[in-house]
C-alpha cells in the first residue's frame, strides 16, 4: 500500500526514515508518485547521505497525476554513515486551501553496479563501428544525389 499524504494547507507534512548507507558505491533511488492538486515542488522524496549531499525527487511534479509515475536517480555515496530518507508534503506556496495529496510508493535504494567485462566492451566497440558505417554510408548515398 502507497504513502498517502494530504491537506498542506499551512503545515509541513512528513515521515522519514534513518539507515546506515555504505560509503564508496553508487545506488539508484526511485520512488513511484501519483498526486492531487500539487503545486510546483510542493511534494518530494529527499535522501540525505553522509558527508552533506542531498537527492530530492518529485519536486518536479504538479498538478493531477492519476497514474503512478516512476522518478530516479543514481547517486555516488562517498562515506559509510548515517542516511535520512525524507518525503514531505509542504504547504502551498501561493496560499489558500488546495487539498493537496501525494501518495509515494515502492520506494527502493539498490546498490548500482556496473562491471563492463572484456568481452563486453569488445561487443559495444563493435556495435559502435557498425553504427557508424551505416551512417557513413547513408550519408555518402545523400551526397550522391
Amino acid at each position: 500500500k502507497a504513502l498517502h499524504l494530504f491537506d498542506s494547507a499551512v503545515k509541513t507534512r512528513s515521515i522519514t526514515q534513518s539507515f546506515t548507507i555504505t560509503g564508496g558505491k553508487s545506488y539508484t533511488l526511485s520512488a513511484y508518485f501519483k498526486t492531487k492538486k500539487i503545486g510546483a515542488g510542493q511534494a518530494k522524496l529527499t535522501l540525505g547521505i553522509p558527508g552533506g549531499g542531498l537527492v530530492t525527487l518529485g519536486a518536479d511534479l504538479s498538478g493531477t497525476n492519476t497514474s503512478y509515475q516512476i522518478k530516479s536517480q543514481t547517486i555516488q555515496v562517498p562515506t559509510t554513515g548515517a542516511a535520512i530518507i525524507t518525503i514531505k508534503l509542504g504547504p502551498v506556496q501561493s496560499g489558500g486551501d488546495n487539498d493537496a495529496e501525494v501518495w509515494v510508493d515502492d520506494i527502493s535504494l539498490t546498490p548500482f553496479d556496473i562491471t563492463i567485462t572484456q568481452d563486453i566492451r569488445k561487443q559495444l566497440v563493435a556495435n559502435l563501428i557498425q553504427a557508424l558505417t551505416e551512417a557513413i554510408l547513408k550519408l555518402q548515398q545523400l551526397l550522391r544525389r
